[in-house]
Protein backbone atom coordinates (compact mmCIF):
# COMPACT_ATOMS: atom_id res chain seq x y z
CA UNK A 1 0.00 0.00 0.00
CA UNK A 2 2.87 2.62 0.95
CA UNK A 3 4.70 1.49 -2.16
CA UNK A 4 1.59 2.42 -4.22
CA UNK A 5 1.56 5.70 -2.63
CA UNK A 6 4.86 6.22 -2.67
CA UNK A 7 4.86 5.16 -6.61
CA UNK A 8 1.69 7.61 -7.22
CA UNK A 9 3.68 10.64 -5.39
CA UNK A 10 6.60 9.63 -7.72
CA UNK A 11 4.82 9.80 -11.39
CA UNK A 12 2.60 13.00 -9.65
CA UNK A 13 6.08 14.92 -9.41
CA UNK A 14 7.76 13.39 -12.25
CA UNK A 15 4.36 14.36 -14.73
CA UNK A 16 4.39 18.12 -13.23
CA UNK A 17 8.26 18.41 -14.01
CA UNK A 18 7.57 17.70 -17.84
CA UNK A 19 4.87 19.43 -17.92
CA UNK A 20 6.95 22.74 -16.24
CA UNK A 21 9.06 22.62 -19.26
CA UNK A 22 7.08 21.87 -21.92
CA UNK A 23 6.95 24.94 -24.83
CA UNK A 24 4.59 27.59 -24.69
CA UNK A 25 1.64 26.94 -27.00
CA UNK A 26 1.65 29.01 -30.88
CA UNK A 27 -0.08 31.89 -30.46
CA UNK A 28 -3.69 32.14 -32.20
CA UNK A 29 -4.14 33.69 -35.16
CA UNK A 30 -6.28 36.46 -34.04
CA UNK A 31 -3.45 37.36 -31.46
CA UNK A 32 -0.58 37.69 -33.96
CA UNK A 33 -0.05 41.23 -34.40
CA UNK A 34 0.22 42.89 -38.17
CA UNK A 35 2.85 44.84 -39.70
CA UNK A 36 2.28 48.02 -38.32
CA UNK A 37 3.83 49.27 -41.16
CA UNK A 38 1.98 47.61 -44.02
CA UNK A 39 0.31 51.05 -45.41
CA UNK A 40 0.64 49.83 -49.39
CA UNK A 41 -2.65 50.31 -51.00
CA UNK A 42 -5.24 52.72 -52.05
CA UNK A 43 -7.16 54.13 -49.30
CA UNK A 44 -10.66 55.94 -49.16
CA UNK A 45 -10.95 59.28 -46.38
CA UNK A 46 -13.79 58.68 -44.00
CA UNK A 47 -13.09 61.16 -41.83
CA UNK A 48 -11.40 64.48 -42.49
CA UNK A 49 -11.15 66.71 -39.51
CA UNK A 50 -8.91 69.73 -39.06
CA UNK A 51 -9.05 71.63 -35.54
CA UNK A 52 -12.12 69.40 -34.91
CA UNK A 53 -14.37 70.22 -37.91
CA UNK A 54 -15.27 68.22 -40.03
CA UNK A 55 -14.22 68.64 -43.90
CA UNK A 56 -16.44 66.46 -46.28
CA UNK A 57 -15.83 68.38 -49.25
CA UNK A 58 -12.44 67.26 -48.75
CA UNK A 59 -13.14 63.69 -48.43
CA UNK A 60 -14.64 63.29 -51.32
CA UNK A 61 -11.91 65.22 -53.05
CA UNK A 62 -8.90 62.66 -52.62
CA UNK A 63 -8.32 59.78 -52.42
CA UNK A 64 -4.81 58.42 -50.95
CA UNK A 65 -2.04 55.96 -52.35
CA UNK A 66 0.58 55.32 -49.78
CA UNK A 67 3.34 52.83 -50.18
CA UNK A 68 5.38 52.30 -47.18
CA UNK A 69 7.22 55.02 -47.36
CA UNK A 70 5.56 57.17 -49.33
CA UNK A 71 1.67 59.11 -48.77
CA UNK A 72 -0.16 60.66 -51.65
CA UNK A 73 -3.26 62.78 -52.18
CA UNK A 74 -4.97 62.59 -55.18
CA UNK A 75 -7.60 64.09 -56.77
CA UNK A 76 -10.67 61.93 -57.77
CA UNK A 77 -11.67 64.22 -60.73
CA UNK A 78 -8.42 63.72 -62.73
CA UNK A 79 -4.68 63.71 -62.31
CA UNK A 80 -3.46 66.26 -59.39
CA UNK A 81 -1.40 64.36 -56.84
CA UNK A 82 0.68 65.75 -53.85
CA UNK A 83 3.26 63.42 -53.04
CA UNK A 84 4.93 63.07 -49.38
CA UNK A 85 7.85 61.35 -48.04
CA UNK A 86 6.44 59.16 -45.08
CA UNK A 87 8.59 57.60 -42.43
CA UNK A 88 6.78 55.36 -40.25
CA UNK A 89 8.07 54.42 -36.82
CA UNK A 90 6.58 51.72 -34.93
CA UNK A 91 9.07 51.91 -32.33
CA UNK A 92 7.19 54.67 -30.27
CA UNK A 93 4.01 54.22 -28.42
CA UNK A 94 1.64 55.44 -29.80
CA UNK A 95 3.04 54.73 -33.59
CA UNK A 96 4.88 57.77 -34.87
CA UNK A 97 5.44 59.25 -38.36
CA UNK A 98 6.70 62.37 -40.33
CA UNK A 99 5.63 63.25 -43.74
CA UNK A 100 8.60 65.25 -45.70
CA UNK A 101 9.23 67.10 -49.13
CA UNK A 102 12.35 67.49 -50.23
CA UNK A 103 14.08 66.65 -46.92
CA UNK A 104 12.22 69.00 -44.63
CA UNK A 105 9.86 67.24 -42.39
CA UNK A 106 6.48 69.06 -42.64
CA UNK A 107 3.94 67.03 -39.92
CA UNK A 108 4.61 65.01 -37.52
CA UNK A 109 1.81 62.18 -35.87
CA UNK A 110 0.84 59.23 -34.75
CA UNK A 111 -1.13 56.57 -36.55
CA UNK A 112 -3.25 53.40 -35.36
CA UNK A 113 -3.40 50.78 -37.68
CA UNK A 114 -6.40 47.89 -37.98
CA UNK A 115 -6.79 45.15 -40.60
CA UNK A 116 -8.87 47.68 -42.89
CA UNK A 117 -8.88 50.86 -41.50
CA UNK A 118 -6.42 53.71 -40.54
CA UNK A 119 -6.11 56.55 -38.19
CA UNK A 120 -3.57 59.20 -38.05
CA UNK A 121 -3.19 62.56 -36.34
CA UNK A 122 -1.14 65.22 -36.94
CA UNK A 123 -0.17 68.63 -36.47
CA UNK A 124 2.55 71.15 -38.65
CA UNK A 125 6.33 70.44 -37.01
CA UNK A 126 9.70 68.36 -37.52
CA UNK A 127 9.80 66.97 -34.30
CA UNK A 128 8.48 63.67 -33.13
CA UNK A 129 8.65 64.54 -29.98
CA UNK A 130 5.60 67.34 -29.86
CA UNK A 131 3.71 65.30 -32.40
CA UNK A 132 -0.05 64.63 -30.70
CA UNK A 133 -0.50 61.20 -29.28
CA UNK A 134 -3.92 62.23 -27.66
CA UNK A 135 -6.34 60.15 -30.27
CA UNK A 136 -9.41 61.20 -28.20
CA UNK A 137 -8.27 64.26 -28.07
CA UNK A 138 -8.27 67.44 -31.11
CA UNK A 139 -5.16 67.45 -32.73
CA UNK A 140 -4.64 70.15 -35.79
CA UNK A 141 -5.37 67.14 -38.56
CA UNK A 142 -7.04 64.14 -38.11
CA UNK A 143 -7.48 61.65 -40.76
CA UNK A 144 -9.40 58.27 -40.86
CA UNK A 145 -8.97 56.02 -43.95
CA UNK A 146 -10.17 52.41 -45.41
CA UNK A 147 -8.22 50.50 -47.32
CA UNK A 148 -9.63 50.10 -50.70
CA UNK A 149 -6.97 47.74 -52.25
CA UNK A 150 -3.46 46.59 -51.28
CA UNK A 151 -1.99 47.98 -54.34
CA UNK A 152 1.58 46.62 -55.46
CA UNK A 153 4.16 46.62 -53.47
Amino acid sequence: MRARVLLTSFVVGVVSLLLGFAPAPFPKKERQREDPTDVTGTWELVLWETNGVRSQSSETTYRIEMKKDQYSFVAKSGGYRTDYQMRLDPSYSPWAFTWSMGNNVMYVGSYRLGKSEMTMIFGNGNNLASRPTDFAGKPTYRFVMRRLDRGSQ
